[in-house]
């Protein structure tokens, strides 16, 4: 009888281990398109980025100056655009590459990611700068392009993280892509905290140029922009825009976008690496395409998406994901007129505010003990050939309680007294890219 009590224990909990490592961690797996709404009646504008306010209110940015419009966005419950309309401009009308806003709800602030300038400066619902700004760490700095710099911002107060990434590839990283060379971005997707300090750090590689013109007048190719999601994942919308000369490609001038799901929860801190091109590949971010969408100037749909935001909830689990264009209407790239100024509204399934999914587990356990543990928990870091790079202690919900870089060779005491009881996951990194997870809990 006792040892088939064991028995059963031991199944029940390689079951639930199997179910927890195998089972889709959430159904967000589809982003379901609508028609897009032309934005007619209004000069044309160069918009880059929008974020949800309230109600029906978004603030939306223009990569020609400083500050703010305020939109008003009806989004209809099956998620299509019923009315827009303009509001406001808030600003000095300066010249700024505004690419990317966030609205923060608890300061009543938007942040603006402004390219060029390589800055992330706070603005108050008046237009005007409060004086705080994002500290940028010194590897963010390392730029040789200012269009190639901050085009992105993301926040979202259930996690308190901001998050921001360079268009293209930083000078220590590498080369930008381009449509001649074909190789990929190497990216750094930046976080940082409530204090609007630096927090982690995490690879992202692009996907490799489509482009095939023979003649190209523009080009450009990169992360556009990010979305923070409740859950502490994230949105990255990749764009590829390639213009065609016009005796030769003009026609099969393009845009593409990409929609990819990152979850940097259970990725691994890459602050201290000095060159991306040297780390494993299993250290970039998992990603999961989950929309992806080609308009062209031969088909008069050409758009040039790259601002994103969430918009209201739909549903359980469902929320309007809204995109908006940049219609360039300065034509510094001989484009003028020839790409149309949408908001394309899209619904996205499967948002959770909480994500307990546990990542791979290892196949020979950690040395960590005791487990259970009390107050104090005890990692053994071998002296091996792969030294180990990271160690890493986060909740269920990918909150990380602890994290060691390049820990030294022997036992690692964890002051773990201010914990609450219940499971956490364990994870090292070894200098190859090797990951082991083991799960612990705490009595």
């Amino acid at each position: 009888m006792f040892k088939r009590v064991i028995i059963v224990v031991i199944l029940f909990f390689a079951i639930t281990l199997a179910e927890a490592q195998f089972a889709p961690a959430a159904e967000l797996e589809k982003i379901e398109s609508r028609s897009p709404y032309s934005l007619t009646g209004y000069s044309a504008e160069d918009y880059s980025g929008i974020t949800y306010i309230d109600g029906t209110r978004y603030a939306v940015v223009t990569d020609k100056k400083d500050g703010f419009y305020i939109f008003n966005i009806s989004v209809s419950s099956t998620g299509s655009i019923a009315s827009v309309s303009r509001g406001e401009y808030y600003g000095d009308g300066s010249w700024k590459n505004s690419e990317g806003i966030v609205y923060h709800p608890e300061r009543n602030t938007v942040f603006i990611a402004i390219e060029g300038l390589n800055s992330l400066l706070e603005y108050n619902m008046n237009g005007s700068q409060t004086g705080n700004w994002l500290t940028i760490p010194n590897t963010l700095r390392n730029v040789d392009d200012g269009n190639q710099t901050f085009e992105s911002l993301a926040y979202h107060q259930n996690t308190g993280l901001f998050w921001t990434t360079t268009e293209s590839t930083l000078t220590i990283d590498g080369s930008h892509a381009s449509n001649t060379n074909k190789i990929a971005n190497l990216l750094r997707l930046q976080s940082f905290d409530e204090s609007l300090q630096p927090k982690a750090q995490y690879a992202y590689k692009t996907d490799l140029p489509e482009c095939t013109l023979s003649a190209v007048s523009v080009y450009a190719i990169g992360v556009a922009e990010m979305t923070a999601l409740p859950d502490g994942r994230l949105l990255v919308l990749e764009r590829e825009f390639a213009g065609g000369k016009f005796s030769v490609d003009l026609m099969d001038s393009f845009v593409k976008i990409k929609i990819y799901l990152v979850d940097p929860r259970h990725g691994t801190d890459i602050s201290h690496v000095q060159d991306l091109r040297t780390i494993a590949a299993n250290l970039f971010l998992q990603k999961t395409k989950l929309f992806e969408l080609k308009t062209t100037l031969g088909a008069s749909n050409l758009a040039n998406y790259e601002g994103m935001c969430l918009g209201p909830k739909l549903g359980t689990g469902k929320y309007a994901l809204l995109l908006i264009n940049d219609a360039q209407s300065d034509d510094a790239f001989g484009v003028k007129g020839l790409l149309k100024e949408y908001i394309l509204p899209l619904v996205i399934s499967g948002i959770g505010d909480a994500y307990n999914a546990i990542p791979e587990i290892s196949a020979a356990p950690l040395s960590a003990y005791p487990n259970p543990f009390g107050d104090v928990l005890y990692v053994a870091v071998p002296d091996g050939n792969q030294p180990i790079v990271s160690l890493t202690v986060t909740d269920l919900n990918g909150r990380i309680l602890r994290q060691i870089h390049n820990p030294v060779p022997g036992t690692v005491t964890l002051d773990t007294g201010s914990w609450e009881r219940g499971f956490y996951l364990l994870r090292t990194v070894a200098a190859d890219g090797t990951a082991l997870v083991q799960k612990v809990v705490k009595n």
